[in-house]
């Protein structure tokens, strides 16, 4: 009876535990998206969305000395949704967009990891990540990126294309990929996953009968990704902005691993 009511008391201590370092976690998680805005992206967004909505178009003038090639705005979603709410509630307002955003990012990652089922390796690696990831925790576009990517990884991860897949889950996924395609650049990595998950179950024998059905998600999320003012200009502009990120190389923090200067900022 002792051991039994000493284990319960264990039980419940590790409960505990888990419970206050996970929100401790959340608090600092909380604590890094709420910071003053010091890049010049979220104010230059600002302005091409107050352009949008003041009838500008979908791609308004700019007024930059220097011009990318073939430049389409397809972050103009993302624009007039940061500007309604800088309207709404100024930078707090913003802030809190960025803020929630970033928290669903953290917790889809936290438990697609496993973070929790072991708890004594999992929120030490997570505190990590939020460390390294904070350098990132800016008001930009590329946050929705995450979003996207983390629900499109969990979605096709836990699909298996051999059992009778509703409806409601092929609009769903061009419905994120279409949002996706009108936020940020990197929207192309949808239909690359959907191809990864088709490559799947071609290599699976059990899988491999029911093909077509990564075969037409795949098509799909092609066909999204056009659900845009500038139609097929979006898969253009992303090859454009590939060739230069690769001119450009290490020069862009977020593609370079979390090593020497990017790991001193901690």
């Amino acid at each position: 009876m002792e051991g039994a009511l000493a284990g319960r008391r264990r039980a419940r201590a590790t409960v505990l535990a888990v419970g206050l370092a996970s929100g401790s976690l959340l608090l600092l998680l909380v604590l890094l998206t709420i910071r003053t805005w010091q890049g010049p992206d979220i104010f230059y967004h600002l302005f091409l969305g107050r352009r949008i909505l003041d009838g500008g178009g979908f791609q308004p003038a700019d007024d930059l000395l220097v011009r990318q090639p073939q430049y389409v705005n397809l972050y103009w979603l993302f624009q007039v949704i940061a500007e309604l709410l800088h309207r709404a509630g100024g930078v707090t307002a913003a802030s809190l967009l960025f803020t929630a955003v970033w928290t669903a990012v953290c917790a889809l990652w936290a438990r697609a990891a496993g973070c929790l089922r072991r708890p004594a390796i999992g929120l030490p690696l997570a505190l990590g990540a939020i460390l390294i990831l904070g350098s990132r925790f800016e008001p930009r576009p590329e946050a929705f990126s995450y979003l996207w990517l983390i629900l499109q990884l969990g979605w096709l991860s836990a699909w298996d294309p051999t059992a009778r897949t509703p409806v409601r889950f092929y609009v769903l996924f061009a419905a994120s990929q279409a949002l996706w395609a009108n936020m940020h650049g990197y929207f192309v990595l949808g239909p690359l996953l959907v191809a990864a998950r088709l490559a799947g179950a071609w290599l699976r024998r059990e899988e491999r009968r029911a093909w077509r059905r990564p075969a037409l998600l795949l098509v799909l999320a092609l066909a999204a990704s056009c659900l845009s003012p500038f139609g097929w200009r979006t898969w253009a502009f992303a090859h454009t902005l590939a060739a230069f990120l690769r001119s450009v190389g290490g020069a862009i923090t977020e593609f370079g691993p979390p090593t020497g200067a990017f790991l001193r900022v901690w």
